[in-house]
């Protein structure tokens, strides 16, 4: 898989829908003499549709990754030996929640 990993596209994808959010409670408010501005409605017009599309962008990239991601974890799925699914079935979890259950029986 190349790319950038999953969590840092989300956070990409959070830090400019947070900038999207913010540009647009600063300029929701605009008074009526900066609405009459033709010059300062197209900039900021043309702002938060170049914030909207990288938050597009980012988002896309983050789910075309996870997607990948996904298809990689089936394919191995596929091809698990006998010995390799108990380990995943037994001892990385049932035996894991058994002692996890243990630890907490134990601190009570």
């Amino acid at each position: 898989m190349k790319g950038k990993p999953d969590v840092e596209l989300r956070a990409e994808w959070e830090t400019v829908g947070g900038a999207l959010d913010a540009f647009l409670e600063e300029h929701a408010g605009a008074d009526a003499d900066a609405a009459n501005d033709k010059g300062k409605v197209a900039a900021v017009l043309t702002r938060c549709i170049a914030l909207m599309d990288a938050a597009t962008t980012a988002d896309k990239a983050a789910r075309a990754t996870r997607t990948a991601l996904d298809r990689q974890v089936f394919d191995r799925y596929a091809t698990l030996t006998d010995a390799e699914i108990r380990m995943l079935a037994v001892d990385d979890k049932w035996l894991a929640g058994i002692r996890d259950a243990i630890d907490g029986a134990v601190r009570r």
